[in-house]
């Protein structure tokens, strides 16, 4: 059976991007397919050191001890059929646990320098509490590019939300639903899932 990854980068609880998901989640419980949902937030991630080891063969960050869950969570993104990814935007950027979590794709980043393997689809809702700036989200999606590059992921489509503060305003706004709804239709038609569905 395919695999849907989903990755939750918020640290807030039962904010909005719990509620985006949970909303994605119950619509595409209905595929064939396992549904893994994973909180970064709930997750020990090391910060990098920067320390350069995992740059030879094998590859292996000295962080990847018992209790770090930096590793598990980064190949629950790279083996995954889909990947469905959401987060807050901060400043102009990620959440620092998100940030946290990027830094760690270093050793896959020099696994992939040596693979051909094929870029399999993620699918990326990011959302503000701004209503403005033509910049809002263009340093957060450059970043996640080269992060799910290195996991050997594409962007397929982005959904890109503004004003929204708290998940009352998800309740306010219609168009979000539509847009959520819009992506999850997007989701169930893509080449790496429709094929269990026949």
């Amino acid at each position: 059976m395919k695999t849907l990854y989903i990755l939750n980068g918020s640290p807030h609880i039962h904010g909005v991007s719990d509620t985006l998901l949970n909303s994605i989640h119950e619509e595409l419980s209905t595929l064939p397919v396992t549904i893994s949902m994973q909180k970064i937030r709930e997750k020990t991630v090391y910060p990098c050191l920067g320390c350069r080891k995992c740059s030879p063969h094998p590859h292996i960050c000295t962080l990847d001890i018992k209790n770090d869950d930096a590793r598990s969570l980064l190949q629950g993104i790279k083996y995954a059929d889909i990947v469905v990814f959401c987060a807050p935007i901060y400043f102009y950027t990620l959440p620092a646990c998100t940030i946290n979590l990027i830094d760690r794709a270093q050793c896959f980043f020099e696994e992939k320098k040596k693979s051909i393997s094929p870029m399999l689809s993620t699918f990326i809702l990011l959302h503000a509490a701004r209503t403005r700036g033509e910049e809002l989200f263009r340093g957060a999606l450059l970043t996640l590019k080269y992060f799910f590059k290195a996991l050997n992921r594409e962007i397929s489509e982005l959904c890109l939300l503004r004003g929204l503060d708290t998940k009352d305003d998800i309740l306010r706004d219609d168009k979000v639903m539509r847009e959520i709804h819009t992506l999850c239709d997007t989701i169930k038609k893509n080449s790496q899932l429709v094929s269990t569905q026949t």
